[in-house]
């Protein structure tokens, strides 16, 4: 099969980004030529094969000497972690990597492939030869060569988009929901003469920190399975909203019954509380507005 028809077919490949091998060929590329110092420079390909999963073939210039380490990275394009990096060594200002089979579903966007020569990698011999070959400059610290892909395709980015919308908006709406009832049951106990309960709170705010627990490993569980999302960072902020719930927990929980919080920094609760309660409160409101702000759009 010929590269493009392998490329056309990668278009609908439904592969994984974790727990792949990695097979590294390393070998010259015609034409290179000795520009040492200059920026690194590469391109990549990807493929599906049946039953097997994706690859990426990544070719590249690397202008340094024999025996200088590359690192090559795989990333969501915008995303600052790297879903997979290996190391490559130079050989005729050249090399190649083949990156897979990864197997499993892969979320459809751009992606970025990096070259990264860093000085504190490289062994003295190395050093030395960069060191008086360095013309036209000697290297930055980190140089960095990039190139990128488009993996998935559209309709598959809409699909994603809606049943991110739905995943989403169902743990949003589960912690409202959780939340209202939590300042019921607040303002209830907050009557003394009527609703004063230390067991039946302690009780209440148990069994929420479980739920937080379940929505927690629900969200880890989604990350996992989709290496590479561009939902990742809506993910991270329904974390922060369910860790706001439970700071706000404690708050009531310091005004109410402040033996119940170990090592509080508000002894007595009092206005202390009061405050903290506004405070955390307020910081609840935030995460739910990035949530909210950050989510894709409902399914049609």
């Amino acid at each position: 099969m010929s590269p493009a028809r392998r490329a056309a077919r990668g278009l609908r490949l439904a592969a994984a980004l974790a727990g792949a091998g990695l097979l590294v060929a390393l070998g010259p590329a015609p034409g290179a030529q000795a520009h040492v110092g200059r920026p690194l420079t590469l391109s990549a390909t990807f493929w599906f094969e049946r039953d097997l999963g994706l690859y990426i073939k990544v070719e590249g210039h690397a202008h340094f000497p024999d025996g200088t380490r590359l690192g090559v990275g795989l990333r969501r394009l915008g995303a600052v972690e790297y879903m997979t990096w290996f190391e490559g060594v130079v050989r005729r200002e050249s090399f190649q990597a083949t990156l897979g089979p990864w197997q499993g579903p892969v979320s459809a966007g751009h992606y970025a492939v990096d070259a990264r020569f860093e000085w504190e990698n490289q062994a003295p011999a190395v050093w030395s030869e960069i060191q008086r070959r360095a013309a036209p400059r000697r290297p930055a610290e980190i140089e960095v060569g990039r190139t990128v892909l488009y993996m998935g395709s559209p309709f598959q980015e809409v699909r994603e988009a809606a049943a991110a919308a739905t995943f989403f908006g169902r743990q949003l709406d589960q912690l409202r929901s959780a939340q209202r009832g939590l300042d019921d049951e607040f303002a209830r106990h907050a009557r003394r003469e009527a609703g004063r309960d230390a067991a039946a709170w302690a009780a209440r705010c148990a069994d929420a920190g479980q739920e937080d627990g379940r929505a927690l490993q629900q969200l880890l569980e989604w990350r996992q399975a989709r290496p590479g999302s561009a939902y990742e960072r809506v993910a991270g902020l329904v974390m922060v909203a369910i860790t706001q719930a439970g700071e706000l927990r404690r708050a009531w929980t310091r005004k109410l019954y402040p033996d119940q919080v170990v090592d509080d920094p508000i002894a007595g609760g009092g206005g202390g509380a009061d405050a903290a309660i506004d405070v955390a409160r307020g910081e609840l409101q935030k995460a739910f507005a990035a949530c909210e702000g950050a989510l894709p759009l409902p399914a049609k």
